[in-house]
């Protein structure tokens, strides 16, 4: 029914309509812009502004194989040095997302609170993932969220995501997560923080 892929960049476009409409209703997203009427708008253009600067190149999506439409995203972050291990100058450039968490004043709260949880060793993060509204229930984030953890235990590293759901979180139990952590920085919001462990390495 659908297959995933990386996705390109003449998908930017199609990527921050999809997240625009399934985070709508997210209790972060809500917390961000309380006025519905303008709730998309604002997460289309922060969306896109991340993928302009080099989101894209983390990004995997689930298409429609009979439309070619895309109907799910995943952001991914590959692993780096635990962030007071990291060497400065080789820090990711801010994206969008962190500077607009820093406009509320609220970066640097989660961000602390989050680190507690994270391990000390390289990790893969999995940032966000959403299927086209219209279309959930069809195993959508589950394949996006194969697709990916099959590419990383083949390298096994720990992976660390955060959701704002309760679905998230049963989601994530699916595929051997468990909730290390809570972190509520924003009204209205319960982030879990999931952690993966290393899958063994086969011999």
């Amino acid at each position: 029914m659908f297959t995933v892929r990386a996705a390109s960049r003449e998908e930017a476009a199609e990527v921050a309509d999809l997240f625009a409409r399934a985070f709508e209703d997210d209790p972060y997203w809500h917390a961000l812009m309380p006025r519905e009427s303008r709730r998309q708008r604002f997460i289309h253009r922060s969306v896109t502004k991340d993928l302009e600067r080099g989101g894209i190149n983390s990004l995997d999506v689930a298409v429609h194989q009979a439309s070619g439409h895309l109907v799910g995203a995943l952001r991914w972050e590959a692993p780096q040095p635990h962030p007071d291990d990291q060497d400065p100058a080789l820090r990711r450039e801010p994206g969008v997302w962190d500077a607009l968490k820093a406009l509320f004043d609220c970066g640097a709260g989660h961000e602390l609170a989050v680190k507690r949880y994270r391990p000390q060793e390289p990790h893969w993060a999995l940032l966000e993932v959403a299927a086209d509204p219209e279309l959930r229930g069809l195993g959508i984030e589950s394949a996006l969220l194969t697709h990916r953890l099959d590419r990383i235990d083949r390298a096994p590293a720990p992976v660390i995501a955060e959701t704002t759901t309760h679905a998230g979180v049963r989601l994530h139990k699916q595929f051997g997560f468990r909730t290390v952590g809570k972190v509520a920085d924003l009204p209205g919001t319960d982030c879990s923080v999931m952690l993966r462990p290393q899958v063994p390495t086969l011999t």
